[in-house]
């Protein structure tokens, strides 16, 4: 997993002193796997009592509307073969920025009272 694999880069490189220094996309990879956490989170708290039916609506529609067409749109073009620098531009900074304000929504909205 360091070690480059054909046509991608390295997660981790190996500076000249021995150290390690991670890439960017090491940094997605960690990204992506923090948003997951917190989707699987939310995603339980569906079946709480305790939660509040205005936060599970959100929950719901974060489901149902964001990380469903979020997901089918990247799927599809990667069926598609479609080139990295379309899949970039297709989960550009404001996509994953407007995704995570939605995902941030959520979570604010466990604390929230009725």
């Amino acid at each position: 997993m360091w070690e480059a694999i054909p046509d991608e880069y390295s997660l981790v490189y190996v500076n000249q002193d021995g150290t390690h220094t991670v890439s960017r996309r090491w940094e997605a990879v960690r990204e992506g796997m923090e948003d997951a956490r917190m989707l699987m989170a939310l995603r339980e708290r569906l079946a709480d009592p305790a939660v509040n039916e205005g936060a599970k609506r959100r929950i719901r529609n974060l489901f149902e509307e964001t990380v469903a067409s979020n997901a089918t749109q990247s799927l599809n073009e990667a069926h598609l073969g479609v080139a990295r620098y379309g899949l970039d531009a297709t989960n550009n900074d404001a996509t994953v920025a407007e995704f995570r304000e939605r995902l941030m929504d959520c979570i604010a909205a466990l604390t929230q009272h009725p």
